[in-house]
């Protein structure tokens, strides 16, 4: 899914493969060209090493809610922690910043999954990659710092089995309000959390990436989204209907259904509904791989009711 852009400065991009930065980092592939940047694979001729180059229109693309690359590369290389990519320079090319990262590889979990088809992976492979990807957003809560834009083609393996997360370019500081609603959102709108596109400011909090992880859970038991959405309009739409998605286990039956009813409390509609941290969320999971969730008091959250009570319900209330 493409990522969704407004109010982005317009600029030229004329840089090509076979183009030396500094005479140092020269570009090998294109990535990626999209409204917010331009993501080549490059080589360090100093080290001797490939490595991920990053262009950004200098001063931000001007979208509501991006930071500067060289914000982004400052956040990063606050995070130390290998389920997150780890920055190596940012310097200025010219009319953009250029943020120079570790080379990860080029499959994506959004690769995973599409392998994977009709046909998703045992819930057991997706909550070990899960857990990893909790362990990475984890890191970043820590820091101080939402993610703001956790999707599956910002999860990147790092081998056959180790995944790391990347692209900061949407996050922010815990607390941080950022002016928002339908008609200024930067995101993919699949995995945008509604408070993102329904409210005028966006307060960042930890359950805003707890939400996007919910969605990514989903998809990848079910082979498929909560909602099949596409543009902004599409997901206001949804969220002030209140559109419940369909149970995962409606689709795989195998499922457990404690597997629903923990995904209805991640992709709850108001965030004091959801998991308070990803931590939580994925420990849940794992804990009822086999078995049924227990009441919210017994995992911590005695202010949330029962897990089977929820903002946004499944289509489905047979648990």
């Amino acid at each position: 899914m493409d990522t969704i852009a407004y109010e982005t400065h317009e600029r030229a991009f004329d840089y090509k493969v076979g183009f030396r930065i500094e005479g140092r980092y020269e570009l090998l592939s294109s990535m990626l060209n999209g409204a917010m940047s331009n993501v080549f694979v490059g080589f360090d001729h100093r080290i001797g090493r490939k490595v991920i180059v990053k262009f950004v229109s200098l001063g931000g693309t001007g979208a509501a809610g991006a930071i500067s690359a060289k914000r982004e590369a400052q956040i990063i290389a606050k995070i130390l922690h290998p389920r997150i990519v780890t920055v190596l320079d940012c310097l200025i090319v010219d009319r953009f910043e250029v943020i120079i990262s570790e080379f990860i590889g080029e499959r994506t979990l959004a690769d995973w999954i599409l392998e994977n088809g009709d046909e998703p992976k045992s819930p057991d492979e997706s909550l070990g990659l899960l857990y990893q990807i909790s362990e990475g957003l984890s890191a970043v809560h820590r820091a101080g710092y939402v993610h703001g834009d956790l999707k599956p083609e910002n999860v990147v393996f790092r081998g056959p089995t180790e995944l790391a997360i990347v692209d900061f370019g949407l996050a922010h500081e815990i607390g941080v309000s950022v002016r928002k609603g339908k008609d200024a959102v930067v995101g993919t709108p699949a995995y945008m959390p509604p408070e993102v596109v329904a409210d005028a400011h966006c307060t960042y909090q930890p359950t805003h990436d707890v939400y996007s992880l919910a969605v990514i859970a989903f998809e990848m038991f079910a082979g498929r989204t909560p909602y099949s959405v596409e543009t902004v309009d599409q997901l206001f739409q949804l969220y002030s209907q209140q559109v419940p998605p369909l149970p995962p286990s409606s689709l795989r039956p195998e499922l457990p259904s404690a597997f629903d009813r923990a995904l209805r409390i991640g992709l709850s509609r108001r965030p004091k509904d959801r998991f308070s941290s990803v931590s939580e969320f994925i420990q849940i999971l794992r804990t009822n791989r086999r078995d049924s969730i227990p009441p919210a008091a017994a995992v911590g959250r005695p202010s949330r009711g029962t897990l089977s009570e929820c903002d946004i319900p499944f289509a489905s209330k047979r648990f």
